[in-house]
């Protein structure tokens, strides 16, 4: 199953949040994360510098309402009665709506008797409050927000026929070949493991293969990511970790590079993923 269809069809209509992708893949969120952190790592995906509970917002690049701004809601502090307030605004707001709308927020509403009877008696409109005005604009937002969602099912289909397609299409597989794949070929026989199937993801640099291990309980197979890399980041481990999720498989991460930081922060948090140095 490949989620990057259904993941790319969520981001046409709002940013996405690690939480929201769970929800609609039936998913936990650290396996949501991994999805998104690896699409990051091959461009179909940008984040946002705006992070909402410690996670920032996920979207296409090239989105023209998004690439316009830095983020999506900017912050608003203001002072009032010997104390301090802080607003966020939606981008799309103007300044000078958004100061009105605090203004009136903040400041109760004065009713004035004498204008209340100057009133003709057949007129029946009633006052516009400031706080029904802001239940309106409330209303508004979250009608366009379920018109978008409704909007979704239309590409998330076209999605996976597209995607559908592109599977059907014959490809000439690449031989694994070059230096460092016969430097695996040597680690795996040095360690009595067996190749059970490969595939070529870039030419001489990356691999996808699937291994066989004596254990005392038998054979096990395991789905295992070869790279080549100087400097192997969190987003390399965690395309492994989504993909030996997706074949329901534990995972092994052989490299000819170093681990940074980030990474080996990943390894302490998801346990189902070895790394080994070849």
């Amino acid at each position: 199953m490949d989620y990057r269809p259904a993941i790319l069809a969520l981001a046409q209509a709002t940013p996405l949040l690690p939480t929201t992708v769970a929800k609609n893949l039936n998913t936990d969120s650290i396996m949501a994360g991994a999805m998104l952190s690896e699409m990051c790592s091959k461009g179909m995906l940008k984040t946002s510098a705006l992070r909402v509970g410690g996670s920032p917002l996920y979207y296409i690049p090239g989105k023209e309402e998004l690439a316009q701004v830095k983020d999506f809601a900017h912050p608003l502090v203001v002072s009032y009665d010997d104390k301090q307030e802080r607003f966020w605004k939606w981008f799309e707001l103007k300044e000078d709506e958004a100061n009105e709308r605090i203004s009136q927020m903040l400041t109760p509403p004065k009713v004035q008797v004498s204008q209340a009877k100057v009133l003709p008696k057949e007129s029946k409109e009633p006052v516009r409050e400031p706080v029904k005005e802001q239940v309106k604009v409330l209303k508004e937002h979250s009608k366009e927000l379920k018109e978008k969602q409704t909007a979704l099912k239309s590409p998330i289909k076209e999605a996976k026929e597209e995607n559908k397609q592109s599977e059907e299409m014959p490809k000439e597989p690449l031989v694994a070949e070059g230096a460092f794949w016969e430097k695996v070929q040597s680690f795996l026989k040095a360690n009595s493991i067996v190749l059970q199937e490969s595939a070529v993801i870039k030419k001489k640099t990356e691999f996808d293969v699937v291994l066989e291990l004596s254990s005392p309980v038998g054979v096990l197979s395991y789905y295992c990511k070869v790279k080549s890399k100087k400097k192997i980041a969190d987003t390399d481990l965690s395309a492994a970790f989504v993909q030996g999720q997706l074949r329901k498989l534990p995972v092994i991460f052989l490299t000819d590079g170093e681990l940074a930081k980030s990474a080996k922060n990943f390894l302490v948090r998801v346990k189902g993923i070895t790394v080994k140095q070849v």
